[in-house]
């Protein structure tokens, strides 16, 4: 497993220096400062990568389609150390986005609405549906060893914006998606980048590699907990 997990971080690692082409030689190369491999096993991951239709290789050349299915197969696999340091930002939220809607959320990404108290627009990076709950998310990719100042402030923040989201909807002033149901749990959270489970601020703040779990799960979630908005439409 870690072998295929190093496979694909070397690849994510070559994408970004290279525009996501890049000859075999290369991989080769680079794939050997990570860890030792056989001739015969890099080419049959190669080979599969190819099948599966995560690379295309054409004459000494690889290409990669997708960065981001790349990186989901890679998370898929196992893979953590490191995974995002290839991404950029717009990268980590379409995996957010991925892994909600493989657990069955409708989602709408860099959701802007207008208000009367604001001039200009409110953005949430991702709104998503999935009967009975409304999930307003702030990606955050963050590297930092100084992180409960800054993710206080942006749960305090995606606490607001949530706020003035719901009491739009209430309005019948924004329709996020077709089909709600009468009675929905709007709730603010951040997803972030880093490993570690963090103070929730009265927010889910949920590591990215525990997404899929807490979509799960999410019928038993504590709403007492947490910043929750109770709406009847």
């Amino acid at each position: 497993m870690d072998e295929i997990c190093n496979f694909y971080n070397v690849i994510l690692d070559l994408c970004v220096i290279s525009n996501n082409s890049f000859s075999i030689n290369a991989l080769w190369v680079k794939l050997n400062q990570k860890m030792k491999i056989t001739q015969k096993r890099f080419l049959d991951l190669l080979k599969n990568s190819v099948k599966d239709g995560y690379l295309k290789y054409n004459q000494g050349k690889i290409h990669v389609p997708s960065k981001i299915e790349l990186a989901i197969k890679a998370y898929e696999m196992g893979a953590r150390d490191d995974l995002f340091k290839y991404l950029k930002w717009q990268d980590f939220e379409l995996m957010c986005r991925k892994i909600l809607e493989i657990n069955d959320f409708e989602c709408k990404s860099n959701f802007r609405f207008k208000t009367e108290r604001k001039r200009g627009r409110y953005e949430i990076d991702i709104i998503s549906y999935k009967m009975p709950y409304l999930l307003s998310i702030d990606c955050k990719k963050w590297w930092m060893r100084n992180k409960i100042s800054p993710l206080k402030k942006a749960a305090l923040d995606q606490i607001h914006r949530t706020k003035i989201f719901s009491e739009r909807i209430i309005k019948k002033e924004i329709i996020p998606f077709k089909g709600l149901s009468n009675k929905i749990y709007i709730f603010p959270l951040l997803i972030t980048s880093l490993k570690e489970d963090l103070k929730s601020f009265n927010i889910p703040i949920i590591p990215f590699f525990n997404l899929n779990s807490f979509l799960v799960n999410i019928d038993k979630i504590q709403f007492q907990d947490f910043y929750c908005f109770e709406l009847y439409l």
